[in-house]
């Protein structure tokens, strides 16, 4: 009995000290972060292309990790983003906004549908989602340098203000 409140304890310490998205100084704040994939949006302007953060140097840009490209709430949040994209002038603007999906083989025609944004799918030799630890649905954001800034989680909405508002201070 004496022993059973150090054993929990301990279990929370291991269980807690693992990989976790809201620790950022363990993982999912890459300084400047760096990644190569191929875009699969046949309506992005950098389609075929092999793209990550170094490829847009100079403007502000965001990441999209969603669930699945299958689910609704994902589809509607890129879709949202897309919008937002179009609204700063599209790829005319000092801002990108990627999506990036996990290393599967779920069909992305869903959340390509009518977006014009790229998109690329995580593989074995970038690790992009291990290296970052997103959280479903979080949206990272880079300064125009391609240094972490900030990261917001989609799932229970889409605050548009607050996202201008980042995006804003940073062009």
């Amino acid at each position: 009995m004496k022993y059973s409140s150090l054993i929990v304890i301990t279990f929370f310490l291991f269980w807690s000290s693992g990989c976790n998205s809201n620790d950022d100084s363990f993982c999912g704040s890459p300084d400047k972060p760096t990644f190569s994939l191929e875009d699969l949006n046949p309506s992005s302007e950098t389609h075929g292309e092999y793209i990550g953060p170094q490829t847009f140097n100079d403007k502000v840009t965001l990441y999209y990790f969603p669930f699945s490209e299958t689910w609704g709430t994902c589809r509607n949040r890129f879709g949202s983003l897309n919008t937002l994209f179009i609204d700063y002038g599209g790829h005319t603007s000092n801002l990108q906004i990627i999506g990036v999906g996990k290393n599967n083989d779920t069909p992305i025609d869903d959340i390509i549908e009518n977006r014009i944004l790229p998109y690329v799918k995580d593989d074995d030799d970038n690790k992009v989602w291990e290296t970052w630890c997103p959280e479903d649905r979080d949206l990272f954001i880079l300064d125009r340098n391609g240094s972490y800034n900030t990261k917001i989680n989609l799932t229970s909405g889409f605050p548009e203000n607050n996202i201008k508002e980042i995006i804003d201070t940073l062009l």
